[in-house]
């Protein structure tokens, strides 16, 4: 879906302003080394997204958005793009 990145980087910026930038920063060297220690410390927990809404729930929530798969554009989207072009 496609406000899922957007929901991402919301997420990160907010725990960022919670965990980093909750005081004030006296100058613009010590923000730059406290986002960085906090960076390297949320990239070394590794943490993940859980995505919940799936493309079939898009399929059925937004059937205006996506068209209904058939048997032949499933087993077309599978091959290479030649595929498709009787190539």
């Amino acid at each position: 879906m496609y406000t899922s990145w957007l929901k991402v980087a919301e997420t990160e910026l907010s725990e960022l302003a919670r965990q980093c930038l909750d005081r004030r920063i006296p100058d613009r060297d010590t923000l730059a080394r406290e986002v960085a220690a906090w960076e390297r410390k949320r990239n070394a927990a590794v943490t993940g997204v859980r995505w919940q809404f799936t493309t079939a729930d898009a399929r059925i929530k937004l059937s205006k958005l996506y068209p209904a798969r058939t048997k032949r554009s499933r087993a077309r989207s599978r091959c290479f793009p030649s595929c498709s072009t009787g190539r």
